[in-house]
């Protein structure tokens, strides 16, 4: 909720609030309407007089309780001193009420005056008002203390959602900073092999495949979760760059369910698994890696043999750490990782929209 939303709720419930103390304070002279006669001789009989009292009381009363409320939670703070003991600031507020209760009252006889009058006097109107703002203001105060509570604690709980989303924000670019990297590397190095190795047209179709991937990655920098669908098309450029770096030393399956298409995923996520299993394992064409990556509905699994190298003094160390982050920055969900003795799993929870 934005502040300036918090604003509008604020207004709304004082005012609800003064209908209803109004409302309630005025029932009894509503309900003297029934007993209302056409007597012209005595007023306080006549159904014309009650109905103008009542309406009159209601409106009284409710702004009356509007201008408590409203001076008690807004206005009070901008004329007393913040600097002072807490004891002598209620002590000021005290004050305040009764300059203000004094004001109303005066304010009330002379605009009673233009609708029901004060048909038993000034000086009896004025006992009547006076007590009927005893008992109004002290409630009107209270509603303004406790929405002061709970406006600040409104305020502070939207700050530390505000915080924590930029502190998110800021913690996930730098997780996704980590990745571009390693990948550029691994590119420039199957590109610089491929040029070598390989013909003309070859070459321009890795180098279109690779503009698409880093198309890709540029446009992932501004989300935080794209369909399986989106992932899994980036992944046919990705694948293809793969197989030119690897040949038939690396094989890669994917079988995901057509209902898991539209969930979402970390952009990315394949990518960096991928990567990170080759990282970690030899591949060779008598012992190709295969990966393979399909779904149980509720995980996506991402599977690869395991063909360990002998020689890890290339690993990074920031693959998985790096994904398992991303998960629990983002959705707060747990990446279940399985290692077994012939093949490596990494289940991602399944997203959706």
């Amino acid at each position: 909720m934005a502040i300036a939303s918090l604003k509008k709720y604020e207004n709304t419930f004082i005012v609800v609030s003064a209908l209803i103390i109004a409302l309630v304070s005025t029932l009894p002279f509503f309900s003297s309407i029934i007993k209302a006669t056409e007597d012209a001789t005595n007023p306080f009989h006549n159904s014309g007089f009650i109905i103008r009292r009542s309406i009159w009381y209601f409106f009284q009363s409710f702004i009356s309780i509007l201008v408590f409320i409203y001076f008690n939670f807004k206005w009070a703070k901008y004329i007393t001193p913040e600097k002072i003991k807490r004891v002598y600031k209620v002590l000021l507020l005290i004050i305040y009420n009764v300059l203000l209760v004094y004001g109303m009252l005066w304010a009330t006889i002379y605009f009673a005056k233009f609708t029901v009058g004060n048909p038993l006097g000034v000086k009896f109107a004025l006992i009547f008002y006076f007590w009927k703002y005893i008992l109004i203001n002290p409630l009107a105060v209270l509603i303004a203390y406790v929405l002061q509570l709970v406006v600040k604690s409104k305020i502070v709980e939207i700050e530390n959602y505000k915080l924590k989303e930029e502190n998110l924000n800021i913690q996930l670019k730098t997780l996704q900073d980590q990745i571009n990297p390693h990948f550029l590397f691994n590119t420039l190095n199957t590109l610089s092999s491929l040029i070598r190795l390989e013909n003309k047209s070859e070459g321009l179709k890795f180098v279109d495949d690779l503009a698409n991937v880093y198309r890709y990655i540029l446009e992932s920098d501004k989300k935080k979760l794209v369909t399986v669908q989106t992932e899994l098309d980036f992944l046919k450029s990705y694948n293809y760059m793969l197989e030119k770096r690897f040949g038939k030393n690396l094989i890669i399956e994917i079988d995901i369910s057509d209902e898991l298409l539209s969930t979402l995923i970390p952009p990315m996520v394949f990518q960096l698994l991928i990567e990170n299993a080759i990282k970690h394992n030899e591949l060779s064409q008598s012992a190709p890696l295969k990966i393979k990556i399909y779904d149980d509905r509720n995980y996506i699994y991402i599977m690869n043999d395991i063909h360990e190298k002998t020689d890890r003094s290339n690993n990074l160390g920031i693959g998985l750490p790096n994904l398992i982050r991303r998960y629990k920055l983002m959705v707060d969900k747990d990446v279940i990782i399985q290692q077994k003795a012939d093949h490596f799993i990494v289940k991602l929870p399944v997203i959706k929209p």
